[in-house]
């Protein structure tokens, strides 16, 4: 009967005599320099492709509720379009979830040549400059470059 009273203290002393000084040997944690912290798939890591020079240009439209969902469709018809063209570097786009009638639109070029080409193509017009544009209440955008480091 006493032996099971002591087994919790046998096994808090053996705790603190074999993990603690154990977890105490072990290196401290150091925080990483700045430019190691970087996951490998930024625009800026050294392994990537050179960001100099490229567009991004993010465009929020709001649409009249009736209007949203055919919104929709046609921003995700000109996003499947445009993934396609090879000057494009990326093209997203999301929906509010906070107003279903606001859509965000991120996109990446290469450089101002394939900014210039995706306007001219045939899909842009199509589903931009004749269906999109036009259904939209408000439209937004930001055009920019990537800072280079």
């Amino acid at each position: 009967m006493q032996i099971t009273r002591f087994a919790p203290m046998v096994a808090l002393l053996l705790f603190v005599v074999v993990f603690v000084p154990a977890a105490w040997s072990q290196q401290p944690v150091t925080r990483q320099a700045k430019s190691q912290r970087r996951d490998k798939g930024t625009s800026t890591s050294k392994e990537n492709k050179e960001v100099k020079g490229m567009i991004v240009s993010a465009i929020q439209f709001t649409f009249a509720n009736q209007d949203a969902d055919t919104a929709e469709r046609l921003l995700r018809e000109i996003r499947a379009a445009s993934i396609k063209e090879p000057v494009v570097v990326r093209f997203e786009v999301a929906r509010s979830s906070d107003d279903p009638n606001v859509f965000v639109l991120w996109e990446v070029y290469r450089d101002q040549a394939a900014v210039d080409a995706h306007k001219t193509s045939e899909h842009f017009k199509r589903l931009v400059l004749e269906g999109i544009r036009p259904l939209a209440e408000q439209r937004t955008s930001v055009t920019a470059t990537p800072i280079d480091e």
